[in-house]
């Protein structure tokens, strides 16, 4: 879908939350989730302008047309962290699929939006959090790791 960020897919609803296991299970009964993949990571990255060591405990639902990504905030000070110390539990992002994201972010900060969360691979922003607008945070994630992504959410056969 062509965006005022370009090319743009939603995929998944971000929520923070205190600790992954507890998330599961009452996101899973509240949204009928039976399957997690679940999965822990840390990456260099930058917040805010300063250099951070990111990481989470994350669990994808599926949740029919889009999925459910609970973020459980681990290592230093980022977006997830900052947005569970100062408001508790909730959502906190939106993610989407972006074809290009170093011309998305351009175009953001065209709109008065600047990045507060980015991690790079070969020089190159491939996951960034925007500022948030109206409280929720949006994630632009490079579609060419979709396959990657996919792979690991989709039921083997």
């Amino acid at each position: 879908m062509e965006t005022g960020l370009g090319s743009m897919e939603l995929y998944h609803v971000g929520i923070v939350v205190h600790d992954i296991e507890d998330g599961k299970q009452k996101y899973g009964e509240l949204l009928g989730v039976d399957r997690w993949w679940s999965f822990e990571s840390s990456l260099p990255s930058r917040y805010r302008g300063e250099e951070v060591t990111s990481g989470a405990k994350a669990a994808y639902g599926d949740s029919g047309p889009i999925y459910v990504e609970l973020v459980e905030p681990i290592g230093d000070r980022w977006t997830a962290s900052a947005f569970l110390e100062e408001r508790g539990e909730g959502v906190y992002h939106l993610g989407y699929w972006v074809e290009d994201v170093p011309a998305a972010i351009v175009k953001a900060k065209d709109r008065g939006i600047g990045v507060d969360w980015a991690a790079e691979a070969d020089g190159k922003p491939f996951v960034v959090y925007l500022e948030a607008t109206a409280g929720v945070h949006l994630e632009l994630v490079a579609s060419s790791i979709r396959p990657i992504i996919e792979a690991r959410l989709k039921p083997k056969t």
